[in-house]
């Protein structure tokens, strides 16, 4: 399966089980960005063989939510998908 296929499957996955929505967006891309910011910062964190002890910095929510996992593809997949809501998010004229 394609990435862009990965990040569609996991931003569905938001919407339907998580019971995010574009709605719930609005307003919110700062945070969305900085979410998915820290997922990506895991990822090259990992790959230069680093500590991850600070990845979560900019983790705009309760560190409950805050969950990378184990493989780099699947935080790749929910970093996509935060970015995907967050242009979602962004009014038209921004585009």
């Amino acid at each position: 399966m394609h990435g862009y296929d990965l990040i569609r499957a996991e931003r569905i996955r938001q919407v339907q089980s998580e019971n995010y929505s574009a709605e719930d967006d609005e307003g919110n891309e700062l945070e969305l960005i900085l979410a998915a910011l820290s997922y990506l910062r895991v990822v090259s964190i990992r790959m230069d063989n680093g500590d991850e002890a600070d990845a979560w910095l900019e983790w705009p929510w309760d560190l409950s939510y805050f969950n990378p996992g184990p493989k780099n593809k699947r935080t790749l997949v929910k970093a996509g998908a935060l970015i995907a809501a967050a242009i979602d998010a962004l009014p038209e004229e921004d585009a």
